[in-house]
């Protein structure tokens, strides 16, 4: 049988987290008029979601790299004149794309990823 895609959620547990406290905290409040097994069943659901992995939102964007395309080059001209660089390309294959400013910017113009080889605080 084929493994079929996942569909990977960001949630905000939190919020959810502090609703089913409160139910919580309602519910037992009641006293013995509580009802015992809604009361266990939250309180045997709060550590999971405590214990779920964070995701950070970072890791989820693809990335490449540029790589030279041999025996290319880009030519720039500045104030101080005109030099030529090699000439890059995405290396996500399927983009490809060829750079078309010669700077290694943090991300593909074209696709969208992310350069692995160029930093970024972002």
């Amino acid at each position: 049988m084929a493994e079929e895609n996942k569909i990977i959620r960001l949630a905000d547990v939190g919020e959810l987290e502090a609703d089913l406290k409160k139910d919580l905290a309602e519910e037992e409040a009641k006293g013995r008029a509580a009802d015992v097994l809604y009361c266990e069943s939250i309180s045997d659901e709060l550590p999971d979601l405590g214990n779920l992995p964070t995701i950070d939102p970072k890791t989820l964007r693809p990335v490449a790299h540029w790589e030279e395309i041999p025996g290319s080059y880009e030519v720039c001209a500045g104030e101080s004149g005109s030099w030529s660089v090699p000439a890059t390309r995405c290396a996500n294959p399927e983009c490809g794309e060829v750079n078309p400013c010669g700077l290694k910017t943090p991300f593909c113009p074209m696709c969208g990823f992310r350069m692995e080889d160029v930093p970024y605080d972002g």
